[in-house]
């Protein structure tokens, strides 16, 4: 019996390029939410 692989969508936010950078830790925010990766505040 042959097994099939349905192909998945994953988006890997930090593939991207960062939006900018939180002015708190200095994480990085990634679009469209502008969350720090590291401390979780939003445009900080």
């Amino acid at each position: 019996m042959a097994q099939t692989i349905e192909p998945v969508l994953y988006i890997d936010p930090q593939a991207q390029r960062p939006a900018g950078f939180c002015g708190v830790c200095g994480g990085e925010l990634y679009s469209p939410g502008l969350i720090c990766i590291r401390c979780q505040r939003d445009k900080a």
